[in-house]
């Protein structure tokens, strides 16, 4: 079946069954036969096979309530974790993230680290925040070494032990994986608490050797976080391709 033109008709035209066929019903019929099959604009339709889109479809504004509902690029960001920044040296240096958005619950630190620091496999990460060099700083950690675990604790630091990472004397293909979070860092009424766990691979020269690190600190201050430092203990810069990445949870 295909559309027939019709016929322009006059007043006292005649007609008969087979031009109303032709005119009417068949072109009728071909137009029902376009719309089967096609997504109406209104009404509940199952739609099968796959369908590709050449630009993406904007959903509703509200957020889906029930399994299987789309979840648009808002809803994602308002309810899950948002990449706000990453650094990667290009050359020996430190870290910084100032300007942190105040639009998120929690803060998480994600990077790859190693230190400029000689003649020990081992280093320290440090952490500022708001650049507050005063006798604020306090964590608490658990440490395991093979089969030997420990215990320690400082107060009053100038800035938080926050890891311990691997220095130029180690393998040459090994980096410190760390992982921090900093919590209520919007808030002006209570204390900043951070979690802080690491793994390092370092090499004691006959063997290797593998250290975890689990730490809790405490920033005593009521000052809303929006800056974050990052530098080693004894060392001067991170190696060049340090990396870290800054996100955002809501």
């Amino acid at each position: 079946m295909a559309w027939t033109v019709p016929t322009s008709r006059s007043t006292g035209d005649l007609i008969t069954a087979s031009i109303y066929n032709t005119d009417l019903v068949d072109n009728l019929n071909y137009l029902k036969s376009l719309a089967d099959g096609k997504v109406a604009l209104t009404g509940n339709e199952t739609v099968a096979g796959v369908k590709t889109f050449s630009s993406f479809p904007v959903t509703p504004s509200s957020a889906p309530t029930t399994n299987y509902q789309v979840a648009n690029k808002k809803y994602v960001d308002d309810s899950g974790m948002a990449h706000i920044s990453t650094t990667t040296l290009s050359s020996d240096g430190t870290f910084s993230f100032t300007s942190i958005p105040s639009t998120y619950k929690i803060l998480a630190i994600f990077g790859e680290l190693r230190s400029d620091r000689t003649g020990s496999y081992i280093d320290s990460l440090m952490m500022r925040l708001n650049n507050d060099s005063g006798a604020n700083y306090y964590q608490h950690q658990i440490k395991a070494d093979g089969a030997t675990v420990s215990t320690g604790y400082q107060d009053s630091q100038t800035e938080l032990p926050s890891a311990t990472i691997g220095t130029d004397d180690c393998d040459s293909n090994s980096a410190t994986s760390i992982g921090m979070y900093i919590y209520n860092y919007t808030s002006t009424s209570t204390w900043k608490s951070v979690l802080m766990l690491t793994q390092i691979h370092y090499s004691d020269g006959t063997s290797g050797n593998i250290r975890v690190l689990s730490r809790g600190g405490l920033w005593k201050s009521t000052s809303a976080t929006n800056r974050i430092d990052l530098f080693p203990n004894a060392g001067t810069n991170f190696k060049s391709g340090s990396k870290v990445s800054l996100y955002g949870i809501k």
